[in-house]
């Protein structure tokens, strides 16, 4: 019986020492990630390498510039883009539907964005036509200064 109760104080010890160090791998892994900061994207390959998640970018805030030759020249799809370093433009909408984006026309600004690629124009369906690409969809955007 006392070598019973032996075994079962051992394997509780035991038990204990290996949760007590797992749960500070736990809890030094949380805190990395939350001191982890976001790389902020100022072209498109670093936009590109970051689809479909949340991003932090930098561009030219401007009024949609449609394609002038190919499918869907001359239509405004979309009614601001962001300009990037490379000279790509990328367009985008505001997640937050009451947030007025004109006042950061022709302005340098910094955004939190999901970085969406996908069906931008259209539907899934496959009779239908659809345009697939990216569209940076805002959470919150500022003015920087040159």
């Amino acid at each position: 019986m006392k070598a019973k109760l032996l075994i079962l104080s051992l394997s509780l010890v035991f038990s204990f020492c290996n949760f007590s160090k797992a749960n500070k791998t736990l809890v030094a892994t949380s805190q990395n990630i939350k001191t982890k900061t976001m790389q902020t994207c100022k072209t498109f390959k670093c936009l590109k390498q970051n689809e479909n998640t949340n991003i932090k970018m930098e561009g030219f805030f401007r009024k949609f510039t449609p394609n002038k030759q190919g499918k869907g020249a001359g239509h405004m799809f979309w009614d601001w883009e962001i300009l990037l370093e490379d000279s790509i433009a990328i367009p985008v909408k505001a997640i937050d539907v009451s947030l007025e984006l004109s006042k950061f026309e022709n302005k340098k600004v910094s955004v939190n964005a999901f970085m969406f690629y996908g069906i931008v124009i259209g539907s899934d369906n496959p009779n239908e036509q659809s345009a697939r690409g990216y569209r940076i969809d805002i959470n919150n955007i500022k003015t920087l200064k040159f």
